[in-house]
């Protein structure tokens, strides 16, 4: 459990600070609503093939963590 909860926490660290912010929530709102898209995977963080309000729910849940 503790392996999965870290690993989404880097995956919500857009711009690979080490930690999950203003400045990775200004990436993610970039990918807002889209469901078609190439590149941009990585911002649909619950696999579900859209970026939605399930995915800022990964994001609110490690929101100012910071990964060692």
């Amino acid at each position: 459990l503790i392996h999965l909860y870290r690993c989404k926490t880097l995956q919500a660290d857009f711009d690979k600070d080490g930690d999950i912010d203003f400045a990775d929530w200004a990436i993610f709102t970039n990918y807002w609503n889209m469901t078609e898209y190439n590149d941009k995977k990585e911002a649909d963080l619950n696999n579900d093939g859209q970026v939605n309000i399930d995915d800022i729910s990964w994001i609110l849940a490690n929101w100012l963590l910071k990964i060692k």
